[in-house]
């Protein structure tokens, strides 16, 4: 997270990279995660480090893989109940990323809004964990989940500064001219209230490739 930030820079100077357990500022309660990437004081990215290298915990992973995938959604939250009145068309391109490393691989994320109150979690790309510099394979897979998350990255700030842009605008116009055409709030596109989870010993069934091989057993 830190080299892909450290490579924006030049181009988005506000872009900061946090490490080590960081409050999210988009969630009312406490929320912890094991890094944060901010764009000025909106949250677009978190990490989500389930124990050590090699570590085998089903249900720690199932966990943490919810609590990342909800802190995302806090993001978009927050982000639309700030720029409120941006067009819809800009957010439906909006995406926030979480980033989860878990056993020997690291899991890049991606949450987006496709429709009111409905939000699509992709998994943009998986890599193991390179220990050596004699592992070329997992090398390239690393460094294109790194140049993925950066893409990412670069294009959600874009998104961002629409947003912030065409939020602005408007209220000027409505100023301006009472008659303005009306905008949806788009505050209205995620539940305004929503509860983080509480830890529980079958959320290991959740993960998304134990859930498809439970399934290919049973065919």
């Amino acid at each position: 997270m830190s080299l892909v930030v450290k490579t924006l820079a030049a181009v988005i100077p506000t872009l900061v990279f946090y490490p080590g357990e960081m409050s999210l500022d988009s969630f009312d309660e406490e929320y912890k995660a094991d890094g944060l990437i901010k764009l000025d004081s909106m949250e677009v990215c978190l990490l989500e480090t389930s124990g050590h290298y090699g570590l085998k915990d089903l249900p720690r992973f199932g966990y943490d893989h919810i609590k990342g995938s909800f802190g995302a959604l806090t993001f978009i939250r927050k982000l639309l109940k700030t720029w409120y009145f941006a067009n819809v068309d800009t957010v439906l391109s909006l995406k926030v990323f979480f980033i989860h490393v878990r056993e020997k691989k690291i899991h890049l994320w991606s949450l987006e809004t496709s429709m009111q109150d409905v939000q699509v979690l992709e998994n943009i790309i998986s890599s193991e964990i390179p220990i050596n510099a004699a592992e070329a394979g997992k090398m390239l897979d690393f460094g294109n989940l790194i140049w993925k998350l950066k893409d990412g990255i670069k294009k959600t700030c874009e998104v961002v500064d629409q947003m912030k842009k065409e939020h602005e605008e408007y209220l000027l116009q409505r100023q301006l001219n009472p008659d303005v055409e009306k905008r949806i709030n788009l505050a209205t596109f995620v539940q305004q209230e929503i509860q983080k989870p509480v830890r529980g010993s079958k959320y290991g069934l959740l993960l998304p490739e134990h859930f498809e091989d439970c399934h290919q057993k049973k065919d």
